[in-house]
């Protein structure tokens, strides 16, 4: 059996042609392979995030139900620690907490948790993830975008 490639000092190996078809195929697939694993990457990490946020805001709740009151100022312990994908922080909110109905308290200043992306998690196009002492969930950003990175949550 004679085969057509070609060879040299009698040893056979791959033509230009078949090294470029390969190369090419190798190309088509990352191009589309490497959109979709970072997208999941993001989602990952921004699960990770939404995760400790509502651990935060637990460990808060915690400590609203030993003090006595209206709603504790947030307690800095409860921050979880940062990542290399989210920096957390508390933020002042717009709107107060609620007073207390029976003692008839001031209100105190709100709050909000905050998630900040780093890094590469900034190209995640959910931004910055926001819980506010009332428990409703944000990002910076528009309502429909918020909607879609809390889904699940």
């Amino acid at each position: 059996m004679n085969r057509s490639t070609s060879t040299i000092n009698g040893q056979r190996g791959f033509s230009l042609l078949e090294l470029m078809s390969a190369l090419l195929i190798t190309a088509v697939l990352l191009t589309i392979a490497l959109p979709a694993w970072e997208g999941y990457t993001f989602r990952i990490e921004r699960t990770a995030a939404l995760t400790s946020l509502q651990q935060a805001a637990q460990c808060q709740a915690h400590r609203a139900v030993w003090t006595t009151g209206a709603d504790p100022a947030p307690d800095p312990d409860c921050l979880p620690p940062r990542t290399t994908a989210y920096r957390f922080f508390i933020a002042p909110s717009a709107e107060p907490a609620a007073s207390d109905p029976f003692t008839n308290a001031p209100a105190a200043p709100g709050y909000e948790w905050r998630a900040e992306p780093l890094g590469r998690q900034r190209g995640d196009a959910c931004g910055t993830l926001v819980l506010d002492h009332r428990g409703r969930r944000s990002v910076l950003g528009t309502a429909e975008q918020a909607l879609r990175c809390w889904q699940g949550r």
